[in-house]
């Protein structure tokens, strides 16, 4: 039997979908391949991800979504709560009795659930602080990647991807001249970029070009502000005399900049994104672009964050 669990999103199980073909407006959502019992939990993780992100995507579309598995009980209501845990930023806890609350069927696996997420079960609520940011970027993020040629098939004035390694763009990534210390969002110029979260601006710096003493790239610039997270560093922006400046206290969702085009040459990639770094708090200097394996001290991997980002 088909079970609403909140406006739009249902649970089911297989028998449930051939009586949904008729119904246009409906999409089924499979989720018995991507997870498992039998998997790692980082790849369960990695797979409740990527089917909360395509709940998401229905959901803004107006679609009815039924995610379902063989009986329903198990790996549907896993992706569910999931989605429910970044959406709306409640705990595994919370969103484990709400679901069950509507579906009492789900029964007593409460235990598998947890540990198919994580090997350290008690520390599954760290996904809770996922949806702590705001996106940065008024664009639909449809997802995460691997491949650096991605950008071909989605929308670039309006869809952005979050690059995850070995995405050029992505966070630690080895480069021809670097590692990469933050993360690449491509975007047109002129796109405003907003606060993650709510801070107090540290610090504006010349980023690249030659004002930078970085001839290969042009001009840009870099906000660098405070906050719960750490220092996050909003880099490779045209930042507006008087709209911001050092002192200034901003909250989530305040424009600290737009886009601007950084790469001189055009060979056929995107010449215009927002860098974004995350720090540790007080680590205003930069450190040396070639290290090894192992982030060094001061610096922290935006990954997860802007991840849970996509569902605020």
């Amino acid at each position: 039997m088909i079970t609403e669990i909140i406006d739009g999103i249902h649970i089911g199980d297989e028998s449930d979908i051939s009586a949904l073909q008729k119904y246009k407006s409906w999409v089924t959502i499979d989720a018995r391949h991507i997870i498992s019992a039998g998997h790692k939990p980082e790849k369960n993780l990695e797979g409740c991800r990527m089917l909360a992100s395509t709940i998401h995507t229905l959901k803004l579309l107006g679609k009815k979504i039924v995610v379902y598995c063989d009986a329903g009980i198990e790996r549907s209501p896993l992706v569910v709560m999931y989605y429910l845990m970044v959406s709306k930023g409640w705990n595994f806890d919370y969103s484990y009795n709400f679901v069950k609350g509507r579906r009492n069927c789900v029964g007593d696996r409460f235990r598998w659930i947890k540990s198919a997420l994580s090997e350290k079960p008690e520390s599954i609520d760290y996904y809770l602080s996922l949806s702590s940011w705001g996106f940065p970027l008024d664009m639909f993020a449809v997802g995460t990647t691997d491949d650096s040629d991605s950008f071909k098939n989605i929308d670039l004035e309006h869809e952005v991807e979050i690059p995850v390694a070995p995405h050029v763009g992505a966070f630690g990534v080895k480069r021809s001249h670097d590692r990469h210390r933050g993360i690449d969002l491509y975007a047109p110029p002129g796109t405003e970029v907003y606060a993650v979260e709510d801070g107090k601006i540290v610090d504006i710096r010349p980023w690249t070009g030659p004002k930078a003493n970085c001839d290969w790239w042009l001009d840009t610039d870099a906000v660098l502000v405070e906050g719960k997270s750490g220092l996050v560093v909003y880099g490779e922006i045209e930042v507006i005399i008087g709209e911001v400046e050092v002192g200034m206290s901003i909250e989530k969702g305040d424009v600290v900049g737009r886009v601007k085009r950084v790469l001189r040459n055009d060979k056929g990639r995107p010449t215009s994104m927002l860098h974004l770094e995350l720090r540790e708090l007080g680590f205003l200097r930069n450190i040396s672009k070639d290290w090894d394996n192992e982030v060094p001290d001061g610096i922290k991997d935006p990954t997860d964050k802007l991840r849970g980002a996509m569902y605020d």
